[in-house]
């Protein structure tokens, strides 16, 4: 059999660099009985860098809410990343986004296409069934699962989002062993000033002004 991977996967060592983006369905058993028929879901964006995260919640699966949740982060972060790199879901892509002959095939950028093209990103999609190159935040959803999930209880979309802020914000000040037992904080505010000095000889804007 072939090995998943032919070579190491570079992890990058400046923050802005790549992030990774998946979503999560949040489970059944943390809601409460007046919302068990409802769905929500927890969108992820991770810098591979540092490890710091951006938790965006809503009832909706969709490309509209992956824009959303993609603009967010980069208000959140206060830069957009250089590459984003997704797995091939219908939230992610669509199955004409290449074919401009077909009859039904588009002529036009999609929605995150034409914010990927606003904000300079490139968009990189893993190989079909290949969850491990995105590693990174399917690890971090493992943390969620036994640290968050495992004891949550919550009673509506405002709700989820505001235990969800806190909680994000305590895993971002968790030290990982990957990280030299440093926390992402701590790592992004090491990098921050030879970021901004690398965007800028770059000619790129390290932080991107949102309208609201």
């Amino acid at each position: 059999n072939k090995k998943k991977h032919d070579k190491k996967y570079h992890t990058p060592t400046m923050i802005g660099e790549k992030w990774q983006m998946d979503v999560k369905f949040v489970p059944q058993e943390c809601k409460v009985p007046q919302i068990i028929s409802k769905n929500y879901f927890q969108y992820t964006v991770l810098d591979e860098c540092n490890r710091k995260r951006f938790l965006y919640f809503t009832n909706e699966h969709s490309m509209y809410e992956t824009s959303v949740a993609l603009r967010k982060a980069i208000e959140f972060f206060g830069y957009a990343p250089l590459i984003l790199q997704t797995d091939n879901g219908w939230e992610f892509s669509d199955s004409v986004k290449h074919d401009d002959k077909a009859p039904t095939g588009r002529k036009y950028p999609n929605l995150l296409e034409s914010m990927c093209i606003e904000f300079g990103i490139v968009h990189k999609f893993i190989r079909p069934r290949t969850p491990e190159h995105n590693g990174k935040v399917e690890r971090s959803h493992r943390i969620d699962q036994d640290k968050f999930y495992r004891t949550l209880r919550f009673y509506s979309l405002d709700d989820l989002r505001k235990q969800g802020k806190v909680w994000n914000k305590k895993y971002n000040n968790m030290p990982k062993f990957v990280l030299k037992c440093k926390t992402p904080n701590e790592v992004e505010l090491e990098l921050i000033d030879d970021f901004h000095r690398i965007r800028e000889e770059q000619g790129q804007k390290s932080l991107t002004s949102i309208e609201s």
